[in-house]
């Protein structure tokens, strides 16, 4: 159903106002009109009428267009805003325009205030799908940014020059550089000096289409040691652009992320539209075409006149062309909107979105009267927001370490990628029905609900070493990294869970080796001592004591008894030496 149009029209003359409403009410425009005459009239019909758009007279007895103009602004400052008088000129009106003022029309050419009110609610519906696209591409900017600094590979872009463009977090680690102070430096500066030349010879052939993958070069650390880097890049021929990830393998540890790439994005803002307008005879011979149209399609400045050239509308649209045009010309007041790609004199298309409006049975057109624009630029943010919508979804999904987006208010799962759902046999449904306390064991959830409570709307990055609980009922001990995003204005988190389960049994069995083998030194440095020290006395009394049979059969039963002594503790030394080994070889035996 065709949206119905409410107009507020601001007039004091009665004849003038008949003549407006008449050519209002013999336009194809679905509307409702409500007319004010004074100042406050107009500020009440402001609140109470919420019009689409307004008609005001330039002139009126206590009253004028200009201070109802600002009294709009301050009021719905989107709502279009056409001038309608009689005796305005051509400078005054420029002036208003630039003011802000939507359009003007003369009183005595009333028959194009209907093209003019759909020009502008047009042009207000398209700047808001433009504001509405930036919006959303700058929050997708903003959550891949957030997840590419929790890399602990450096991302980074160059330029034909081989100079830092952009470089994220990770490059503090890795090099000892902030990314500030890497962007404009040469990359090649950085390398170690007995592999500059190679990598420059490398960097030729990079900047001409050869890949590098798991390049490996050495650079030095802002601290002056030596960092040795494993390279995967590419370069874009269409941007001139370099797209890298490095990774320390100085010292290889399991990764706990997924690399994330991120490539530069350029957003295309639409300013400053200018409408082409063709009047187009029955016969499909142009009557009459404006500047701004023969600028849009590309044509020459003498080109005012001719057929409408079919032909250099894309093959594939041209079927929505005809039907659109068979549909107005056969249905006097039709109004359709077709949008299309029309070939330059380049060779290169842009898109085209036409408002085709029937005035055949008008004798003051006797045309069909095109309003088109240039809507290239919009539909290339359209392209782009939805190539990072996938990008977003493919460095979520791909990542092999357990991902999920949860609702800080709630608990609830919002999303998880394949990682999460293999590592804790819950399906994606099941996940996305439960909370955080679900998968958290019951001794765990006051810590939970603290850290909820002191994480809240803080919008810090937040670590911590917790458990969770699969759905077989094993407990983990898991490394959580998360993040807050912005997702159509609520509060969520990103989390990184890391199994670290196996490292923590490795710590226990280690700590438990290492107390066993103080127990041994123990023993040792203390236990042996006593009965050795009675072994070395009792030989030393039988050096020096008479000879007697029964003195020297005393002491030999305390040597036999000092003997024993002796090898029960050295046995016992032995048993738990033989621990420890066994322990050694369980911490460093890896579980299946």
């Amino acid at each position: 159903m065709e949206t119905n149009v409410k107009i507020l029209i601001l007039e004091h003359d009665p004849n003038d106002l008949e003549l407006l409403l008449y050519e209002l009410k013999k336009s194809s425009l679905n509307h409702t009109t409500e007319v004010v005459q004074t100042k406050q009239e107009f500020e009440k019909a402001l609140v109470s009428f919420q019009p689409n758009v307004i008609l005001s007279d330039y002139s009126l007895p206590s009253f004028d267009g200009l201070s109802a103009f600002h009294i709009k602004q301050s009021i719905m400052p989107a709502t279009p805003f056409i001038i309608v008088s009689g005796t305005l000129g051509e400078e005054r009106a420029v002036d208003l325009i630039k003011l802000g003022v939507t359009d003007f029309a003369l009183k005595d050419k009333l028959y194009q205030i209907a093209t003019k009110i759909q020009r502008a609610l047009n042009e207000a519906e398209d700047r808001e799908k433009k504001e509405t696209a930036e919006l959303q591409l700058r929050l997708r900017e903003e959550q891949l940014q957030k997840i590419m600094n929790l890399s602990l590979d450096m991302i980074c872009t160059l330029d034909e020059n081989g100079c830092f463009v952009t470089v994220n977090a990770a490059s503090t680690d890795i090099l000892g550089y902030s990314p500030s102070e890497l962007i404009g430096v040469r990359a090649i500066s950085l390398a170690h000096e007995e592999d500059r030349e190679t990598a420059i010879a490398d960097g030729i052939l990079f900047r001409n289409g050869k890949d590098l993958i798991n390049y490996e070069n050495r650079y030095i650390h802002k601290s002056g040691r030596i960092v040795h880097l494993s390279w995967s890049a590419r370069w874009n021929l269409s941007e001139n652009i370099g797209y890298c990830i490095a990774r320390d393998i100085t010292n290889i540890k399991q990764a706990e992320e997924k690399i994330r790439q991120s490539e530069k994005r350029f957003r295309t803002l639409i300013q400053n539209s200018e409408e082409g307008l063709a009047l187009l005879a029955a016969d499909g011979s142009i009557v009459e075409r404006s500047p701004a149209a023969i600028r849009i399609l590309g044509l020459h400045s003498n080109e005012t006149s001719g057929k409408f050239r079919i032909d250099l509308v894309h093959p594939e649209d041209l079927p929505t062309i005809n039907n659109a045009c068979q549909i107005v010309n056969n249905n006097p007041n039709a109004v359709l909107t077709v949008e299309y790609r029309f070939r330059m004199p380049d060779g290169r298309f842009k898109w085209i979105e036409t408002h085709l409006h029937n005035q055949l049975h008008e004798p003051a057109v006797a045309a069909v009267v095109l309003n088109f624009r240039d809507i290239t630029e919009r539909k290339l943010a359209e392209l782009a927001l939805e190539r990072s919508e996938q990008k977003y979804r493919d460095l979520f999904n791909l990542s092999p370490t357990p991902m999920w987006l949860f609702d800080t208010e709630t608990l609830r799962f919002l999303d998880v990628n394949e990682a999460a759902i293999k590592h804790y046999n819950y399906s994606r449904e099941e996940f996305l029905s439960i909370t955080l306390k679900d998968i958290r064991p019951k001794e765990e959830l006051p810590q939970l609900e603290t850290i909820q409570r002191n994480t809240k709307g803080t919008g810090e990055f937040f670590q911590t070493i917790t458990r969770h609980t699969k759905k077989s009922g094993e407990v983990i001990v898991v490394d959580i990294k998360n993040s807050v995003l912005d997702l159509d204005g609520r509060e969520v988190r990103l989390v990184l869970a890391t199994d670290v389960s196996e490292r923590v049994k490795h710590i226990q069995a280690i700590e438990e080796q290492n107390t066993k083998l103080r127990e041994i030194a123990w023993m040792q440095s203390h236990v042996v001592r006593a009965p050795l020290a009675r072994l070395m006395g009792l030989v030393n009394l039988l050096d020096i004591a008479p000879t007697g049979e029964a003195k020297n059969s005393q002491i030999l039963h305390y040597l036999q008894s000092s003997a024993h002594e002796l090898d029960e503790i050295i046995r016992d030394i032995v048993r738990k030496a033989e621990q420890v080994q066994c322990h050694t070889q369980l911490a460093i035996t890896p579980s299946e």
